[in-house]
């Protein structure tokens, strides 16, 4: 069975080089952009360094200390607290932020679970007496009063220090 097709199709064509040639161009830059646009730019990494590796692809962050600049691109070789080295890509390391972690200001806010008597009574409010819990160096509460509590991974502690 043949399928249908017209004469002028099967017909050998030239094809202009220079046009050729700037579409592959254009076709490809193109290509480029919608590849990189879910790309983000990594600080880069120097010697000395504190950092969190994967030991593994699948296993957690676990701490080291940056070396050394690996001997090809995006590689670097980094010390683990118990003093092995290991030779690891850009893409199993992360440079935690350089920010403070510590809130500056933190505002406090009515327990949303505390009922307003509306009888117009006044009765002693005995969830003031209780003492609060001092709150946590390294927790935030959203407005809707659910706690948020950054992963061990993106802070550095003084056991951590011990890398150096």
């Amino acid at each position: 069975m043949k399928l249908p097709i017209s004469k002028e199709a099967l017909k050998p064509n030239l094809i202009n080089y220079r046009n050729h040639n700037k579409f592959v161009t254009k076709s490809t830059n193109n290509m480029k952009y919608y590849h990189d646009r879910g790309t983000k730019v990594l600080t880069p990494l120097k010697e000395g360094d504190k950092v969190y590796y994967k030991k593994t692809p699948s296993s957690s962050w676990m701490p080291a200390k940056v070396t050394k600049v690996g001997p090809s691109p995006r590689s670097f070789i980094v010390t683990s607290p118990e003093g092995i080295d290991y030779r690891r890509n850009r893409h199993h390391i992360l440079k935690p932020n350089s920010t403070n972690d510590e809130p500056n200001n933190i505002q406090e806010k009515k327990d949303p679970d505390e009922k307003q008597d509306l009888s117009g009574t006044s009765s002693p409010n005995l969830s003031n007496c209780i003492p609060e819990k001092p709150s946590s160096s390294n927790g935030i509460t959203t407005r809707s009063g659910r706690k948020i509590i950054k992963p061990r991974r993106f802070t550095f502690t003084e056991d951590d220090a011990s890398i150096d």
